[in-house]
């Protein structure tokens, strides 16, 4: 489901990030300055003994300076809670008092042709990566220019976001 973003800002303006982070973590109080917004800890990401981990109530974000964690409210309850976007959204809207928008009709259908599009590219991804990989002329061409001992790459198509996301900042700047 989608949210429209005044939904999602209203939810960040209502709900504290320090207040939500705050549940998983025990602030350092020699770092932390609640009068600004300003919370150190150590991360609940990763295991360390100083604090890295970085929130931020003004601009309602974290981040960690050790393990490079970083995102929204959201992101945090998804991350850490294990929670879908939706679920996230939901837990945060009861929180905040607010009532979660309502779907309509067209919502539905428009969320079920864009299921339907991802479907039909996923398909075509699938399709296009079996013909390369049996195309034998290109597979000769690649071994010819790439030497003996060379195999064809996976078709980078069909990998999904997660995937390229969840890679250290180094390997994603290598696949793009």
């Amino acid at each position: 489901m989608r949210f429209p973003p005044s939904f999602l800002d209203d939810i960040r303006s209502r709900v504290a990030i320090s207040s939500v982070v705050g549940r998983k973590v025990q602030w350092d109080r020699r770092k932390t300055n609640a009068g600004k917004g300003d919370y150190w800890a150590c991360c609940p990401f990763h295991g360390e003994k100083s604090p890295s981990f970085h929130v931020e109530d003004k601009k309602g974000r974290y981040h960690c300076f050790g393990c490079k964690a970083s995102g929204d409210i959201f992101t945090f309850l998804v991350e850490k809670e294990g929670l879908s976007f939706p679920e996230a959204v939901e837990r945060l809207a009861m929180e905040a008092g607010l009532a979660m928008p309502k779907v309509t009709e067209a919502d539905a259908r428009r969320e079920e042709e864009r299921a339907s599009l991802y479907d039909i590219m996923e398909i075509a991804a699938k399709f296009f990566e079996a013909e390369l990989q049996s195309a034998r002329d290109v597979r000769d061409v690649f071994v010819a220019r790439s030497g003996p001992q060379a195999h064809l790459p996976e078709c980078p198509c069909t990998r999904t976001r997660r995937e390229l996301f969840n890679k250290p900042e180094q390997q994603r700047a290598q696949v793009a």
